[in-house]
């Protein structure tokens, strides 16, 4: 993942960004974060994006191995909508799965696939993957 990333001028300069280390309290630090920038730029209810990152970055801790590093960034894109992307080390890619209510584990990207309005991988000259989603800033479902 590039180390420098200037935004554009209809984005939000303040980006969060974290690097953490592939292991469980990664998952709880990033959604932190995203709460954090979620109840800085007001958007209110942050259950869904919590929800998303969790998924995303157990993806990465699971793919990653021990001496590998996981990236974390969210800021607002484009029209105020807010983006989380997460990058890992490896090379392996995400996939689709149709949920399957009999196993314990694959349904992370099914459900951030029904959470978040648009959602990319993509496979990086220096290595690793890239998953960006994009969820709605006024039509985000809010919780409870």
């Amino acid at each position: 993942m590039s180390a420098t990333r200037s935004p554009r001028s209809d984005e939000d300069p303040f980006v969060f960004t974290v690097v953490l280390k592939p292991v469980n309290t990664a998952i709880k630090e990033a959604r932190d974060i995203a709460a954090f920038a979620w109840s800085h730029w007001k958007l209110g209810d942050d259950y869904i994006v919590r929800l998303v990152v969790s998924e995303l970055v157990t993806n990465a801790v699971k793919a990653s191995r021990e001496d590998q590093l996981i990236a974390f960034r969210c800021y607002l894109g484009v029209g105020g909508c807010p983006v989380v992307e997460v990058w890992d080390e490896s090379p392996e890619p995400i996939v689709l799965k149709a949920a399957d209510s009999n196993s314990e584990s694959g349904r992370g990207i099914f459900i951030v696939d029904h959470l978040v309005d648009d959602w990319t991988v993509e496979s990086l000259i220096e290595g690793g993957k890239l998953i960006r989603v994009t969820l709605g800033a006024t039509d985000t479902p809010t919780h409870g």
